[in-house]
């Protein structure tokens, strides 16, 4: 999370929680006083208004009303499902190890009964000795095999739980990574994504190129024909932003209706054969609505090309990227414009 606040404001915003906290009874350990911190500031309205409603209410404000809201606003669901996980897993382990120490000791007991059973078939048995010998022989068996057969089925039903586990994991993995509305990578996706190929351009002297992608006339749409028709042209334009793309190229929802999209190993002139081919494909799609089949027109994208320069930031390709973009939208939209062809300042 961002933290824009000067160094004298971020006091002042001290300066107003300590005290909140202090009086509350909460400790001041960085998860409680990120909760206070965003509170006094204002910077998160709705964890602001879920502690105005408990203080309205008069709802104890105490460290576990904290954790609440900790839990609520700031962990991602991957991260508590990994917290479940691991608490699931000791339990299997924790399971898994009684049962292990139950058919261990089985095992011993069952090597002195044989070593019992070596020494008493030395011996000179009558048939019916022999017979009880046989029998108790097989009981002792029986049990080894049933200790044996439990063993077995409790390793088998902890490796399915840990596969259920597994999914769990991977599929809010993938929740935090994805873009609820359209289906692509979210921009927490596109930040880590783009950091990683970066760090690789410069070990490996690959080019990285980036390509920033705008739908024009979008709030213009949206106020002609409602946000619902507006999200479903978002997810219209992005699907066929995926379709188009293949590989290790990403694509990610990078903000509104501005996309973000990275290609590894891709220099400047293949990033903008690419550019171009999305562009015309979207301009060529003729857009009904679905309930009266009724034509709303056509959609077109504006889109900016950098690559990635050794030894720069992430925030220096984006930023020269959007600039090329919004250079496509001043010189008429619709069009693809090259960081080369922004004028020097």
């Amino acid at each position: 999370m961002e933290y824009p606040e000067s160094a004298e404001q971020a006091a002042e915003f001290i300066r107003l929680a300590l005290p909140l906290m202090a009086r509350n009874g909460i400790p001041a350990n960085p998860k409680h006083y990120t909760v206070w911190y965003d509170y006094v500031s204002g910077r998160n309205q709705p964890l602001k208004e879920s502690i105005d409603r408990a203080l309205s209410s008069d709802q104890k404000i105490n460290p576990d009303l904290s954790d609440e809201i900790f839990e609520q606003y700031f962990r991602s669901n991957e991260e508590k499902i990994a917290d479940q996980m691991r608490s699931e897993v000791r339990t299997l382990i924790s399971t898994v190890l009684q049962q292990l120490t139950t058919s261990g000791g089985q095992a011993h007991h069952y090597g002195a009964v044989l070593e019992t059973y070596n020494t008493r078939m030395s011996q000179d048995l009558s048939t019916g000795d022999f017979r009880k010998l046989i029998g108790e022989f097989m009981g002792e068996t029986r049990e080894m095999l049933e200790a044996n057969r439990q063993l077995a089925q409790q390793l088998q039903n902890t490796n399915h739980e840990l596969d259920e586990l597994r999914i769990q994991l991977e599929s809010a993995r993938h929740e935090a990574s994805t873009d609820a509305l359209t289906g692509l990578a979210n921009r927490k996706a596109f930040d880590a994504a783009l950091l990683e190929q970066t760090a690789l351009a410069t070990d490996m002297c690959n080019d990285l190129c980036l390509i920033m992608a705008d739908i024009d006339h979008f709030k213009h749409f949206n106020d002609n024909h409602g946000h619902l028709i507006g999200d479903k042209l978002l997810r219209f334009v992005s699907n066929i932003l995926k379709d188009s793309l293949k590989g290790q190229d990403l694509v990610a929802r990078f903000g509104g209706e501005e996309f973000a999209i990275l290609l590894p190993n891709t220099p400047l002139r293949g990033a903008l054969a690419v550019a171009e081919s999305l562009r015309a494909r979207v301009q060529s799609q003729r857009l009904r609505r679905t309930d009266t089949q009724k034509p709303i027109g056509g959609v077109t994208l504006s889109l900016g090309i950098a690559c990635f320069r050794n030894g720069e930031s992430p925030e220096d390709i984006i930023a020269r990227a959007d600039s090329a973009l919004y250079l496509s939208k001043r010189q008429g939209r619709n069009r693809v414009t090259l960081e080369t062809q922004i004028p020097a300042a």
